[in-house]
């Protein structure tokens, strides 16, 4: 807990206290920056596997499995415990990076080992009001209508039929809710709204391995250009309508598999990174991506049926088909998506794919420097003009 809990320092703060166990219940701890900070998380995450693969982990009442009770609805093994542990490294190790410099100085071979040690399968914790382990926001305040609409900025990349290449190229704040066509089945499937609306017409009826519902018009909210969308992530539907209970993903196998593909991209194994993102691909509908061993080649020279589409500069006001490094970046974002900690947000800083000025970390919160008797600041780092032309 104490390495996931620094890690994730790590990932949205400039600088943090670094605790350790040895630390004194009235020390406080000086504040160290963000790549200090994950140092000291990945060495706690390390600590917590050797203490699992210790002789006494594995002996006694107090050995292994887990408690069910400790992360609420998993008996861990060993083994699982040490694979739980390993994906929160890859996705700390990676995710720490500000810049698309920084992810590529990454050590992507220990990524690459974590990842390929880590999951098999998404962890969920079963969550329940009555059992003390929630996920109020994001899965019950989350579903209040309006707050988990796709941005279509980077998920209408999934459209095969003109209307998101149609979109980014209408002026930014005259943009309208378009229909996204495509052969993802994790999107609503159906060539006319009433047509994809059909297939969830309630919260808890997405059929299996569908993610995304385009919502009834009557709970339509208009917004103005770029954030008007039909669409809304219905991932957890079934969960709400069971009095907000059943399992919630914060570790799905997708993220760290496309981790995994990531490192190898990066370390120049494309068809080892192919063979990861088909596996998601064609599991979920798309056709899988052959003959390619550059990670920067268009999946397909194809517009009617690729996916993604990604906006072309220098105007960005046309798509075209994507390449592997991008298929990979698509299947990243569909399957981490209401899932974990700022995947979403550390991934995009990290491809240099956020919005034009997004900032890339955060201060230290001034109730805590007020705290330590020092002033408050503002940050200073920002997104510089991204990968997509946002």
């Amino acid at each position: 807990m104490l390495g996931h809990a620094e890690g994730n320092l790590a990932l949205a703060y400039d600088s943090a206290g670094i605790v350790t166990t040895k630390l004194g219940s009235s020390d406080i701890p000086p504040l160290s920056g963000s790549a200090d900070v994950m140092k000291a998380a990945l060495a706690a995450l390390d600590t917590a596997v050797a203490i699992a693969n210790s002789a006494a982990a594995s002996t006694g009442a107090n050995g292994f499995p887990l408690p069910p009770t400790w992360l609420n609805g998993q008996s861990l093994t060993q083994a699982d415990f040490v694979r739980l542990v390993r994906s929160y490294k890859a996705r700390f190790r990676a995710g720490v990076a500000r810049s698309a410099t920084e992810r590529g100085q990454v050590d992507w071979a220990a990524v690459i080992a974590d990842a390929t040690n880590g999951i098999k399968a998404d962890f969920a914790i079963t969550i329940g009001n009555s059992s003390g382990w929630t996920a109020n926001f994001d899965e019950n305040q989350g579903y209040v209508n309006g707050y988990e609409m796709m941005p279509m900025y980077y998920y209408g990349m999934a459209d095969v039929s003109g209307g998101y290449e149609s979109w980014i190229a209408t002026p930014r704040d005259q943009r309208k809710a378009f229909l996204v066509i495509t052969p993802d089945t994790r999107w609503p499937a159906g060539a006319t709204r009433p047509a994809q609306q059909a297939t969830s017409p309630s919260l808890g009826t997405l059929p299996a391995g569908q993610y995304i519902r385009n919502r009834p018009a009557g709970e339509d909210i208009v917004l103005t250009g770029y954030g008007d969308t039909w669409y809304e992530n219905r991932r957890y539907g079934a969960v709400n309508v069971a009095s907000h209970s059943g399992p919630y993903v914060d570790v799905s196998y997708g993220e760290i598999s496309m981790l995994a593909a990531e490192g190898y991209i990066r370390t120049g194994n494309v068809g080892a990174a192919v063979t990861l993102i088909n596996a998601l691909r064609t599991k979920n509908g798309l056709a899988a991506i052959t003959g390619i061993t550059d990670a920067n080649t268009p999946i397909s020279t194809d517009k009617a049926t690729c996916v993604p589409h990604v906006p072309v500069g220098p105007a960005f006001t046309s798509t075209a088909c994507g390449s592997v490094f991008e298929a990979m970046k698509y299947e990243k974002r569909m399957e981490s998506a209401f899932t974990g900690y700022l995947i979403w947000f550390t991934d995009n800083r990290g491809w240099n794919d956020l919005l034009e000025n997004t900032v890339v970390e955060w201060p230290v919160p001034y109730q805590e420097m007020q705290a330590r008797q020092k002033p408050f600041y503002n940050g200073t780092r920002q997104q510089g003009k991204g990968t997509y032309g946002f």
